[in-house]
């Protein structure tokens, strides 16, 4: 089984761009989202089939490993607990999720 990944960074405080790789392959990238919480979904539903959980990296910091179907039912509460460990390890205001 090929890791998983999302990588997402926030552009302007309403704009978010998001990555999903398989491996060392881009299978699937996204701009303009409004939301952190809607672009999890969003990247969650497009991940490769097989893949079961998938690691999270927010603004190029490692926020844990979540399985692909808790982002997709839950993503508003997986999105806040990541605002605000960005916040805390940054020293940030917390994100808008």
């Amino acid at each position: 089984m090929t890791a998983s990944l999302i990588s997402i960074d926030r552009q302007h405080p309403d704009l978010y761009q998001c990555f999903v790789t398989a491996g060392t392959r881009l299978h699937h990238s996204d701009f303009g989202q409004a939301n952190l919480a809607t672009c999890l979904q969003n990247a969650a539903l497009k991940m490769p089939e097989g893949n079961g959980m998938v690691e999270i990296i927010y603004r190029h910091i490692h926020m844990g490993t979540h399985m692909i179907e808790e982002i997709v039912n839950d993503a508003e509460r997986i999105a806040k607990q990541i605002g605000e460990r960005y916040a805390r390890l940054t020293n940030a205001d917390p994100v808008h999720f």
